[in-house]
């Protein structure tokens, strides 16, 4: 994907696909776009281009990628062999000089696991990596979701079309059954955090219609706007996955490590339910460090997490 060593601090050299980015918050791809899809987007977005002619700073690949000439096999034939015209990705020249790649983590096609692709270019399938939370598997309760127009990193409100990603770790309180052997006595319900992502990809589409009656915000009645015909289709992709579980004690409050946390008694389905209502809760309404409790991994089973696959 990188082409040239000055620019390889940039490049995992086993998927030569982006190496993440810091400053985007953006983390390692597993594997990334082809050459051949990068072309794609660049005839997408022709028009959209940035005109670099060396007078100025410019992205390199995966934004411009030039493939070899017969002018590159004179010049550089160690990256040019003849066999690469057309096929190889073109040397450094004043056209890429070896600038930081801060947009090449957009062409991640799969994510290392922990984390999770945002889409951002629907076209060509590729996105950036980020993380679900911290390395603890603690929550992450506050994350919004990122917007992105078809093949196009600045977000429009008024755009036809428009991928929306959104990637975070909430809390629930998970209602045990006998294959837990891990909660036998102690109360029955488990912290559990779930790492979620669903994406929601919407383009025009004539074949289906939906009325909407769009109301002003102050409610005036004489500039009530006529409905309106919303013609999107819109495609909903949701994943979840179990990330970490913890023992919880009768008193609301999670098992620390090391200390004993046994109950005789367990919370009825009432009490529990008051400790979900996260406005009024400390246990799930706040961003606890699991490092410190007892928790753990490898207690997490797929379903433990299902009900998020029906609201998140």
């Amino acid at each position: 994907m990188v082409v040239g060593q000055s620019i390889q601090k940039n490049c995992d050299q086993q998927s030569m696909c982006s190496a993440g980015s810091i400053k985007a918050n953006a983390r390692p791809c597993k594997t990334c776009a082809t050459v051949f899809m990068i072309d794609q987007w660049r005839k997408i977005n022709r028009l959209n281009m940035p005109k670099c002619d060396g007078s100025k700073p410019c992205e390199p690949t995966p934004l411009r990628v030039g493939l070899c000439t017969i002018a590159d096999v004179q010049r550089n034939p160690d990256v040019c062999p003849k066999e690469g015209v057309g096929r190889d990705p073109a040397p450094v020249d004043i056209f890429n000089p070896g600038q930081d790649v801060s947009l090449a983590h957009t062409h991640c096609t799969s994510c290392h696991e922990g984390d999770a692709l945002e889409m951002v270019n629907p076209d060509i399938g590729t996105g950036i990596c980020r993380k679900f939370g911290p390395e603890s598997k603690s929550p992450n309760l506050n994350a919004m979701p990122q917007c992105y127009r078809s093949n196009n990193l600045v977000v429009r409100s008024d755009a036809t079309s428009q991928v929306c990603t959104r990637i975070f770790r909430p809390a629930i309180l998970y209602a045990a059954n006998s294959s837990q052997s891990w909660l036998i006595k102690h109360n029955q319900y488990a912290y559990v955090t779930c790492d979620v992502r669903k994406s929601v990809m919407c383009a025009p589409d004539d074949s289906e219609k939906f009325e909407i009656k769009a109301e002003p915000a102050s409610y005036d009645a004489d500039c009530a706007a006529a409905p309106l015909m919303q013609q999107f289709k819109c495609k909903t992709e949701t994943q979840v996955h179990c990330a970490n579980a913890c023992r919880v004690g009768f008193d609301g409050n999670l098992c620390r490590k090391g200390s004993s946390c046994e109950s005789a008694s367990s919370w009825t389905p009432a009490q529990a339910r008051v400790m979900t209502r996260q406005n009024d809760s400390s246990l799930l309404g706040t961003q606890h460090d699991l490092s410190e409790y007892d928790c753990d991994p490898a207690r997490c089973e797929s379903y433990m997490c299902h009900q998020l696959a029906l609201v998140s």
